[in-house]
């Protein structure tokens, strides 16, 4: 599959909307940002020529069923088509995206016309690798997605799979209760070192139909420590050890060379840079020269040599990295993780502005790894890489440390990789993470441009509603207006 390279993508995205708006023609509403209309009323619909659902004169003897969202900022994660104003929705796919001229001109009298007066539309948010359905919602599937839902996250995976976990989801979607995308992954090397071995192989085979919602993409393998032992790093810890690799490179090449045969992805921890370094070596060795063509994935890559990163363009892994910072962590003394790195060496953690700058068009794609580590609000995370700084329960702020503070992403470069980038690392890229036609309509209506807003206000963004396959599976009570009854 031919690569992309996004990280522009959401500031083509902004520019085109401004262009569409100032460039409407007479009777198309133009899109208020929340920045220039500051205290001040959205346009009047009885001013508008085409207001609240009055259809064109030319369109009404059309049948076309569905939704039309106009007088917006559509936010598209297609580079072909960054941003627009209006987009239709019918029998739960993308029909069409584009101004608000041509996409109004499209309604007929079944039609539903939802005017989004300013706010924004983007792809739901796609969460590559979390734990939710196995350690916080084991019990309650339903809370769990409502929750995830209310977030704006319309797909999420499941990283540390055993098959009760299986079971048990497949039978809540089987019953019609599962709303939103879940990736499962089964465990072949735990988080111990433990090989599981192929277990899931040929009853959990890999899943990947079109427009499911339960799929199995691929299989989960540690390389080193985090949450049982530590990282495998290439300095030492304080009683001389340089932590626990559970493989050497030729090993863990024929782990995935065995999982490629049944055509699986991998996901590949790795927290230290000696586990990371022989999970390049490995992957380069399984791939022999050929293209990543299932998308096989490296977890985490949080601890970076300088001679590390031109390696990641030569290998070409999927490259899953986070977005919240542990500002907290290190400002307040916690306790939160079982393992520390020594002052010389903290320039070496979360380098993902040298990893972003060194590889251009590699896939790199956002995890939030909840709850583990952090929690899958999008929002935060956004923040999280654009300040690094994190918020306490009590709403305080915890500032980065100062060797942290200049590694520093963008918004036009984050929501590719919340979007798009990790839908690709889900092997999911083709039907969803971006609006275009054709594809899936999963996607959100945020009560703020995360493109326009101030950085410190990003946290604030509200999620309106949430659509999946052309449904919505939330909606936020005060914004009923903006929910579709046809679907």
């Amino acid at each position: 599959m031919k690569k992309r390279h996004l990280q522009n993508l959401a500031a083509a995205a902004f520019t085109l909307a401004l262009g569409l708006a100032a460039c409407a023609p007479a009777g198309a509403t133009e899109p208020v940002s929340a920045e220039t209309n500051s205290g001040k009323d959205l346009a009047d619909p009885a001013e508008m020529e085409n207001p609240g659902n009055q259809l064109p004169e030319e369109s009404s003897e059309k049948a076309v069923r569905g939704t039309i969202f106009y007088n917006g900022f559509i936010l598209t994660m297609n580079e072909g088509q960054p941003a627009a104003q209006a987009i239709l929705i019918v029998d739960g796919l993308i029909s069409a995206v584009g101004s608000q001229e041509e996409i109004l001109a499209m309604a007929g009298a079944d039609t539903e016309l939802i005017d989004l007066g300013g706010r924004t539309i983007m792809p739901g948010f796609v969460d590559g690798h979390a734990h939710s359905f196995n350690n916080i919602w084991r019990d309650d599937f339903e809370a769990g997605q409502e929750f995830l839902l209310s977030l704006g996250v319309t797909s999420t995976a499941e990283m540390f799979v055993e098959e009760a976990l299986i079971r048990d989801l497949q039978s809540f979607d089987e019953a019609g209760r599962l709303r939103m995308r879940i990736s499962l992954y089964p465990v072949r090397i735990d988080n111990c070192g433990e090989d599981r071995g192929e277990w899931y192989w040929p009853d959990y085979s890999v899943s990947l139909e079109d427009g499911t919602l339960l799929q199995i993409p691929g299989i989960k393998i540690f390389s080193d420590g985090g949450s049982c032992n530590r990282p495998a790093r290439s300095f030492e810890y304080s009683d001389g050890s340089l932590g626990d690799l559970y493989h050497d490179a030729d090993t863990l090449a024929g782990i995935i060379r065995q999982a490629q045969e049944h055509g699986y992805q991998v996901a590949i921890h790795g927290l230290g840079d000696r586990a990371i370094n022989v999970n390049l070596d490995a992957l380069d060795q399984a791939l022999a020269g050929e293209p990543n063509t299932l998308h096989h994935r490296l977890e985490h890559n949080t601890l970076l040599s300088d001679d590390m990163f031109s390696r990641y363009s030569e290998v070409d892994p999927v490259t899953m990295i986070f977005g919240s910072f542990p500002a907290c962590f290190f400002a307040d003394n916690s306790d939160q993780f079982q393992y520390g790195t020594p002052a010389e060496n903290q320039q070496m953690e979360w380098q993902w502005r040298k990893l972003v700058d060194s590889n251009p068009g590699l896939h790199i794609a956002w995890h939030s790894d909840a709850p583990v580590f952090s929690q899958p609000v999008p929002m935060n995370n956004i923040y999280g890489f654009v300040t690094r700084r994190e918020m306490r329960e009590d709403g305080t702020i915890c500032e980065p440390p100062a060797w942290a503070a200049d590694d520093l992403l963008t918004v036009e470069e984050v929501l590719p990789m919340m979007t798009i980038e990790s839908a690709y690392a889900l092997r999911r890229d083709h039907e969803i993470g971006s609006l275009e036609p054709g594809k899936l309509a999963d996607l959100v209506i945020l009560s703020d441009n995360p493109l326009e807003v101030e950085v410190n206000a990003i946290p604030d963004i509200q999620v309106l509603m949430t659509m999946v396959s052309g449904q919505v599976a939330y909606c936020l009570s005060e914004d009923q207006e903006l929910c579709p009854s046809i679907n």
